[in-house]
């Protein structure tokens, strides 16, 4: 039969092993076991008539024993703070503190197990039928026992000597002497479905942290805050090298602290932002006024450094970004107007200044703002200003439209045979178009011009090859999708279907016309063309033309040619010297020409009434050399 207890009788024996438990003294197998044995036959088989009528549940003797055990915590914790009270020096405080928390964490989990029936039974049923609030499970009533008697009125104040010793070793006079944490002294999860908080902190954990948090961590933030703030406004008037190297240091100095001594995951980043509050954000004036003056240097280093102090405080960075930007746009205004008059007009020497300035300042962004998206969109947003609203495009009153034009012209000058008298890579020189491309703000104007001057290549064959084009309307459909290119593609596709149809032509009628004619058929409203007035067309050009409307008509039924004679060019070669001469002219210029096949000398009144009223203005009467009326 299980021996019967009283109170008194039971705790006397529980006590001196309780002791034993909180000093780390030996204890055996038998000796936990008879403690663990006692708490149980108390519970269940007490003798105290006193509580003879008392249930088990919400009183008894379970709630007795609850009682004296508590009291025994807080009385036990009274006594080893009381010690470390009467220890003079910080330090010393501190170090006895951790020691006696080390072990009191340690003793907490034996304990546990001599109350396990305790716990299990009587405890148990008082929370879950919410019987009284102010029962905790053994564990957890350690820690309360702990936190109450900490927090008493006249109890140890704990936070004010490691504030004071913190702030010694902020001034360096001290390195701190206590053991740093280990990862295993981390509060331990009992749950296997693991949740976490915006902190990345278990939610079973965080209420265990509300005491370090409210107590500790609050005055902490305060004095670090409170402390930088001082020495920020002594090192603020020297050079700003100097005081971003401070900063660094500072910074990382607090960050190691934390690292070492308090819960990181959760003061580490919050002391950053008091460092950065007192260092940075109190002195914005100081970093902008420092900035504008490190971009004129070029100074990659220092303004990375000056980026990496502030990239994570917002309205500093904020500050940066909008200074980078209007520093860009008035660089890029002064290289614009640094551009010769002469030269202005320019497409080759313009896209070029542009290039220039981009890949200056975009160097900037990548190297010492390590490519910030941020840095980055400001500096396009200044690079879209400079390129549609400078000086040039302000003086030719055509705002964004000259940009444009310059761009296609650029464009056009690469594109043609010899355009590229540098010889430079053509996949390079396209890169090079698509950044200033993706700068323009009307790029539909663009558009415009480009097809405008890309059918002038085609008709002239002019273009340096069709791969070439092919590649470079391939990134204007990359850019800007297919709807953008369809019509500059139609073009393309129109000339080598009129290749094919011109083959097949001159195939078909060897030998039967004499003049060699390549002919292209174009879509009507698809290329940017004009019908120009007409003329008497010589017989040369009207046997070649009636062959091929013969012919198409024939192969195409139903469609309608319309000859565009302004826009033609053919090679009329001269022999009248013993030195034969070929010249490249306009169709009505071959009509002039071959008009002198029939006569030597003719009149400029006779060529106007034999050919038309609507010749070419290289021929009227006003721009014909005065002395010279009859011409060869």
């Amino acid at each position: 039969m299980a021996p019967r207890y009283t109170l008194d009788q039971a705790w006397e024996q529980i006590r001196g092993g309780l002791l034993k438990i909180f000093n780390h003294e030996p204890m055996d197998v038998h000796e936990y076991m008879t403690h663990y044995s006692i708490v149980y036959n108390y519970c269940v088989a007490s003798v105290s008539s006193s509580n003879a009528q008392i249930t088990m549940v919400g009183g008894g003797e379970g709630r007795l024993m609850y009682q004296a055990f508590e009291r025994c915590l807080q009385d036990y914790i009274r006594q080893e703070f009381q010690k470390i009270y009467e220890v003079a020096e910080e330090e010393a405080q501190l170090n006895n503190y951790a020691r006696l928390w080390a072990k009191y964490e340690f003793s907490t989990k034996v304990l546990d197990g001599i109350f396990r029936y305790l716990d299990r039974h009587w405890i148990k049923r008082i929370i879950e039928d919410e019987l009284d609030s102010n029962v905790y499970r053994v564990q957890t009533l350690c820690m309360v026992s702990w936190s109450k008697v900490l927090f008493e009125a006249n109890g140890i104040n704990i936070v004010r000597p490691a504030m004071a010793l913190l702030k010694r070793v902020a001034d360096t006079f001290v390195a701190m002497g206590i053991q740093y944490k280990n990862e295993e002294d981390s509060v331990q999860n009992f749950t296997d479905d693991i949740e976490y908080d915006s902190d990345g902190i278990k939610t079973t954990e965080r209420e265990q942290l509300k005491i370090y948090e409210d107590e500790f961590q609050k005055p902490l933030l305060e004095d670090t805050y409170l402390y930088y703030k001082d020495e920020s406004n002594l090192f603020c008037s020297k050079d700003i090298l100097t005081y971003m190297a401070k900063v660094k240091e500072r910074i990382q100095e607090e960050v190691t602290r934390s690292n070492r001594y308090f819960y990181a995951q959760i003061t580490t980043k919050r002391i950053k932002k008091k460092v950065e509050h007192a260092f940075i954000e109190d002195h914005l004036d100081t970093f902008q006024n420092a900035f504008q003056n490190l971009l004129k240097e070029n100074a990659f280093s220092d303004l990375t450094l000056m980026y990496d102090l502030c990239h994570l405080v917002e309205t500093a960075i904020a500050d940066l970004k909008t200074g980078f930007r209007t520093f860009v746009i008035e660089r890029g205004n002064e290289m614009m107007a640094e551009i010769a008059e002469a030269d202005q007009n320019d497409p080759k020497v313009y896209i070029d200044t542009i290039l220039k300035f981009h890949e200056r300042y975009s160097s900037i962004v990548q190297n010492a703002f390590k490519g910030d998206n941020g840095f980055e969109k400001d500096f396009t947003d200044a690079c879209i200003d400079v390129v549609n609203t400078n000086c040039i495009t302000k003086k030719f009153n055509s705002r964004m439209g000259k940009s444009a034009e310059m761009l296609a012209r650029f464009v056009d000058g690469v594109m043609k045979k010899g355009g590229n008298k540098d010889n430079e890579d053509t996949e390079h020189i396209f890169e090079k178009v698509m950044h200033v491309f993706r700068l323009l703000k009307d790029k539909d104007l663009f558009q415009k011009y480009y097809n405008r001057f890309y059918a002038r290549r085609l008709l002239l064959d002019q273009s340096v090859n069709d791969d070439t084009e092919g590649a470079m309307i391939t990134r204007l459909k990359n850019a800007c999708g297919h709807e953008y290119t369809h019509t500059t593609q139609k073009m393309f596709a129109d000339i080598t279907k009129s290749k094919e149809l011109t083959a097949n032509f001159k195939q078909q009628e060897v030998g039967k016309i004499k003049t060699d004619a390549n002919i292209l058929v174009l879509g009507t409203g698809t290329w940017p063309l004009t019908q120009a007035k007409t003329f008497e067309v010589p017989p040369v050009l009207a046997e070649a033309m009636s062959a091929f409307t013969a012919y198409y008509t024939h192969q195409h039924q139903g469609r309608k040619l319309t000859w565009l004679l302004g826009q033609s060019r053919g090679e009329v070669t001269y022999k009248a010297t013993s030195k034969m001469y070929t010249f490249v002219v306009t169709a009505s210029q071959i009509a002039v020409l071959f008009k002198f096949n029939e006569a030597v000398a003719i009149s400029f009144t006779a060529l106007q009434d034999e050919l038309c009223p609507h010749l070419h203005p290289g021929f009227s009467r006003q721009g014909r050399p005065p002395e010279a009326p009859n011409r060869r």
